[in-house]
């Protein structure tokens, strides 16, 4: 991750609620233009590390700052759009209505960019319908309008699609890329609905129990995902010498009884016999594929300790 291209980052984010952290010595780092995945199960620490970035509590300790601006102050919050937990929305009053509240709050009377967000969100044609009488979906991607007032650099969503229908999630995740790829916009959300997070995501950092697990670019991740064959042999180290010498390429040696060959699989055979004939036992060969979702189960349950498919799915 090349540091220059950082918008936004914290040192150290802890907040401590009867004295216990709920979020722990949190870093993390926010690319410019990024869609920036926070994962992690039901009390993991996602939605008050967002409360903190975006002003909405305070601090117990540590720092963020955003693009050399420090956290804490109107400078830096003026430049983050929030929603989180539900969206503030005045029910009697229209989409257009509620959006140019809201700017006109920030002091942006700009009625270009009002038609011009609805239409992003999908909601231009909404016209007098009330928004107390829109559908779910529907107060989520204005709530989303309403986080763009003041032109915002940073979008703070959690769990925009919770609750959403297939088809709201499907618009949703849409919506969210045209945000991303249109305006520039660089989005921090949150969500335990981890295959559609993988849809979306350009970045991630795993939380658990207030603290990150990891944290990597979606190319780092599809390299860890890639598929393998995974050879279990008796002497890996001395197995790995003899597939060299004989020329083979595109494996490495994980551990003291395991080689993960990630090209070439259709020499496994011959691979398999040059370790048998070398007098090293082979115990077994097989194809070992992962998704990102049990990628992200598997590192929470290393970091953390064992923790239930149900917890954090």
């Amino acid at each position: 991750m090349v540091m220059s291209d950082i918008l936004l980052e914290t040192h150290g984010l802890t907040k401590a609620y009867n004295k216990r952290n709920v979020v722990d010595g949190v870093d993390i780092h926010v690319r410019k233009g990024s869609i920036y995945g926070l994962i992690g199960r039901n009390g993991a620490g996602k939605t008050t590390l967002m409360k903190m970035i975006s002003g909405m509590i305070s601090t117990t300790d540590g720092t963020f700052e955003y693009r050399g601006i420090a956290g804490g102050n109107k400078a830096a919050y003026s430049k983050i759009g929030t929603l989180i937990e539900i969206p503030a929305i005045m029910p009697k009053l229209t989409a257009r209505e509620n959006l140019k509240l809201k700017c006109l709050a920030y002091g942006q009377d700009d009625e270009k960019f009002i038609s011009d967000t609805l239409q992003l969100v999908g909601l231009a044609k909404t016209g007098k319908v009330k928004a107390g009488k829109f559908s779910l979906g529907m107060k989520q991607r204005l709530g989303i309008a309403l986080a763009m007032a003041g032109n915002p650099e940073i979008l703070i969503l959690d769990e925009p699609i919770n609750g959403l229908d297939p088809q709201g999630i499907v618009e949703m995740r849409d919506m969210l890329m045209k945000l991303n790829r249109e305006r520039g916009m660089t989005i921090i959300i949150s969500s335990h609905i981890l295959a559609e997070l993988a849809k979306l995501a350009t970045d991630y950092a795993i939380i658990d129990n207030g603290r990150i697990v990891e944290e990597s670019t979606r190319e780092e991740l599809e390299l860890k995902c890639r598929s393998k064959m995974v050879f279990k042999v008796g002497d890996a180290r001395t197995a790995g010498a003899v597939l060299k010498e004989a020329g083979f390429e595109g494996f490495e040696v994980a551990d003291e009884e395991t080689i993960n060959v990630f090209d070439g699989y259709e020499k496994a055979p011959e691979m398999n016999m040059k370790i048998c004939n070398s007098g090293i036992l082979v115990k077994s060969f097989l194809m070992e594929t992962i998704d990102l979702e049990d990628y992200f189960l598997n590192t929470i349950r290393a970091g953390s300790g064992a923790v239930s498919v149900k917890e954090a799915v």
